[in-house]
Parts: C-alpha cells; structure tokens; sequence
C-alpha cells in the first residue's frame, strides 16, 4: 500500500515554534510540540495537528527546511507510563525507518479516569535537506479509562493504511489490547518482554493458532544470527551428518539466581527440536530428554550468574558415531562476532560475523515482512511442548 505523504509543509517556524531535539537524542532528530494534554476530543485533536502542521510552514530564524507529513502505516504502542523514556529512542528509530501515525497509548495506575490526548511530531533530516514528519497522538488516562482506547483509536487511524500494533509493554494483556488486536493487520510482541513463562506460552500459542501471519515474536528476529551461524557451521559435507546424531544440547544463558530461563532459550531450543524432529519425553533436573528420529537427545539448560540477564550466551551441542561432533558457539551481548569452537571431530576455533540487530531494526524488518513465517510457527509449537517439561527446572 503506498505511504501517505503531505508537503512540504514550507519553512519551518521561529524558536516557539521550532521543533526541538530532546536529551541524547541525534541532533539529526527533531519533535515538534502541540497542545498540552487535554480531555480526548476527535475535532479538537484534528484541529491541533492543523494548527501544528501551519507553525511549521512560517519562515524560521534557526532552522530552514521543508517539513514532509509522511505516514506508511498507523502504528499503535501500549506503553508502560513507567517504561516510556526506555522506550521512546527506539520508537523515533522506527519511525525514521518506516514513517507512521504513531499513537501511543498509556494507560496507568495513575492518571484521570477521562481519557486525555496531545499531539506531537516526530522529524528526522532527510540526506537532501528539509524533514521527514511522524504525527504522535499520545493517549493517557488510568485504567478506568481503559475501555474507551478502542474507540478512541479506530477514529485516530489513517483509513487507506495497515495498522500495526506494537505490543511489548509486558504483563498480561489488557482487555482493549485485545480489541485493538482483532483490527489490526499485523500484531508484534515480544516474547523477552514477558514478566512470566505463561505470558510467552500465550504468545506463542497465538502463533501456533494464527493462520494468517498476524502475530510475529520480535524474540525471533533477534535470534536469527544465532540461527545463522548454527545452520551455517553444519552446512558442510562432513558435518551435515552429525545433525541426526546429536545427542547432547546445553544452552547457557545469563540471569539472577533461580530465575527462570529467557524465552529466548526456550524458542531457539523449540527451533531446534522442530527442525530435527525432537520430540519431549521426560524431565530432568536441569532440562529434559527428548526423542530424536535415531535416538534420545539430552537438552540442559544452564545458568552463568555473572552473564547479562536474560540473554543467551553460549549453544552447545555434541553428537554421537558414526559422526562425532562437539561444537560450541558463544557470543556476548551486542558484540558484532562470535566464538566458534569445534573439538571433534578435529580441534578449530574461529570468530564469525554475528549480525547484531537493533530493537527497532527488528521492528522495521517484521513490519515489512510479508511471507508467511512457517518457521516461527513450528518453532513456537515445540517451545510450547518444551516450555511444560522445563518450566523452573533450570539450573
């Protein structure tokens, strides 16, 4: 569907007006303020972006450039009151990426039981001189103001456009998230956000139920280079053997003690199952066996209490005759290679490319996906098999 673009919008305005960079943020990135905050009305909202819009067509002192209105989808994030400022940087990446009506929803323990919205603009220099414009509606309100969002959102959505709903504020999911979910064309979570196992199991049930490629894990995207690299160090003729004859898969990940293991561990080891045909048998104390088309597969999961919280830092898998195999790869948070070790059949250890993705690039990446993910899916139904045999059993 073709973007929505609306400019330029002339010159942009003189210092009350002029958009400004927050703390941090590249001083590439503007916002362009509207109102403050006030009861949800449509017109009064729409007349807002007006008047905002106009401040920026006048002739500016400091800055100079035209302002392009640009919107490629309606893009709608539930946000933590308490989580935004960690949130907000990679929400002005994904809008420099892929431009929308950004409507962020937060819905809180405190607040008003009216639903209170204001307006905003998210700009980024474009290389050719002038800006490129996201409009932000922020929504606020506590829950009380809960069930009038639905509403409130449909009015707000650019109709000739996809909607997008970036759920990833964790927790369980809130009744007008739901709603909000059944309009949407695509609906991204993120299965690490998740405070409990149960929450990433529901996730991954709605996939293993989607039959329309709606809902994706953003967990998936960022375990693509470890998937990578793992499919690449078998993909050799004198390794590609050893595949049916695994018999041994530690994965280590980082986090505090006795706290359960990423959900990231849990989907690569459902990657892995789904792939060779591993299927769970009985549990163990620090994982569980499984049963592999040539025999049983041992998959243990273990715990490095010094290691970066929720993350994964090591695979490690090992087979047995007619070809042994002991390999293992490891990588440390947002370092750009991994360590590949191979012990048998023969001693080597090398650095790989391990093609670190950003937050938002994920985001971006699933937003323009549009093939089916079969994958994901098989991968979710055995994480969902796994998840009922290694729930706190880690060690």
């Amino acid at each position: 569907m073709a973007p929505s673009v609306s400019g330029p919008g002339g010159q942009r305005g003189g210092p009350g007006d002029a958009p400004s960079a927050p703390g941090g943020a590249s001083p590439d990135f503007l916002k362009m303020g509207g109102a403050p905050s006030r009861p949800f009305d449509l017109a009064e909202l729409e007349k807002e972006l007006r008047a905002m819009w106009r401040s920026s067509s006048g002739a500016g002192e400091r800055h100079t450039g035209s302002v392009y209105r640009a919107a490629m989808s309606n893009l709608v994030v539930p946000v933590d009151p308490e989580r935004h400022a960690r949130l907000a940087p990679v929400l002005i990446e994904v809008t420099r990426r892929h431009p929308s009506r950004l409507l962020l929803v937060e819905i809180g323990p405190h607040g008003s039981a009216e639903l209170h919205a204001e307006v905003a603009a998210l700009c980024h220099l474009r290389p050719a001189g002038g800006y490129i414009c996201s409009e932000q509606i922020i929504l606020r309100g506590d829950a009380e103001a809960g069930p009038l969002v639905p509403s409130a959102v449909s009015a707000l959505l650019v109709g000739n456009l996809p909607t997008v709903l970036l759920d990833i504020h964790g927790g369980a999911p809130a009744p007008w998230t739901a709603e909000i979910a059944d309009q949407a064309e695509i609906v991204l979570a993120d299965s690490s956000e998740c405070w409990t196992p149960e929450e990433a199991a529901r996730l991954w049930a709605a996939i293993d139920a989607d039959q329309d490629d709606r809902v994706r894990d953003l967990a998936w995207a960022r375990l693509a280079p470890w998937r990578e690299i793992i499919a690449e160090a078998f993909d050799t003729t004198h390794l590609a053997g050893a595949l049916r004859h695994v018999r041994e898969v530690a994965l280590e990940y980082g986090s505090a003690a006795n706290g359960p293991a990423p959900s990231c561990v849990h989907l690569l080891a459902g990657w892995l199952a789904s792939r060779l045909e591993w299927s769970p048998v009985r549990r163990e104390r620090d994982g569980v066996v499984l049963q592999g088309p040539d025999g049983p597969v041992r998959l243990r999961l273990t715990r490095d209490p010094e290691g970066v919280e929720g993350t994964l830092h090591r695979i490690h898998l090992r087979s047995g005759s007619p070809h042994p195999l002991d390999i293992q790869v490891t990588h440390r948070p947002r370092h750009r290679s991994a360590t590949v070790e191979v012990s048998a059949p023969s001693a080597q250890s090398l650095e790989v490319p391990f093609h670190y993705r950003e937050f938002a690039e994920c985001v971006v990446t699933e937003i323009h996906r549009h093939e089916p993910n079969p994958q994901l899916r098989d991968a979710a139904r055995a994480a969902l098999a796994l998840l009922s045999h290694l729930e706190d059993r880690a060690a």
